[in-house]
């Protein structure tokens, strides 16, 4: 059985912006990937604005979606109370709508592994405390 994979904002960007620093690792990453990756509304809107200058990438975005590369949620309504939770216990850190949207949905795909640039899930935690797993250039 595949793995569910939960991607970020990141890299998102870096899979369509060839000129990202991230992007041969990001495709790299992907090309290993045998089911659509899956996503909240919240990652697509960052990931929108990020692109809004990158040529053809907004369109690009799009088409992961039509494509079925991206599977795109929304936790949101179901799970707000608990995204509440997650903002106030990582407001220290200013964690992002989508990170937490992410961190929560890690909860309903408990094979997951959450593909990210971004080193603030390095300190997000499960429900249980654990780290959460990630692929990520920064994991150890």
């Amino acid at each position: 059985m595949a793995k569910t994979v939960l991607v970020d904002t990141g890299p998102l960007v870096a899979l369509i912006d060839r000129r990202d620093s991230r992007h041969a690792w990001a495709s790299a990453k992907m090309d290993t990937f045998t089911s659509p990756m899956i996503t909240c509304t919240a990652v697509i809107v960052e990931a929108a604005f990020l692109l809004k200058r990158t040529y053809n990438g907004l369109e690009n975005l799009l088409s992961f979606i039509d494509e079925g590369i991206v599977e795109v949620q929304n936790p949101y309504p179901k799970k707000k109370e608990t995204i509440h939770r997650s903002i106030l216990k990582y407001q220290n850190i200013s964690g992002s709508i989508a990170d937490l949207c992410l961190v929560v949905m890690a909860e309903e795909f408990p094979s997951c592994e959450i593909f990210t640039i971004d080193s603030d899930f390095l300190i997000y935690k499960d429900s249980d405390g654990n780290p959460l797993p990630l692929i990520s250039p920064y994991k150890s």
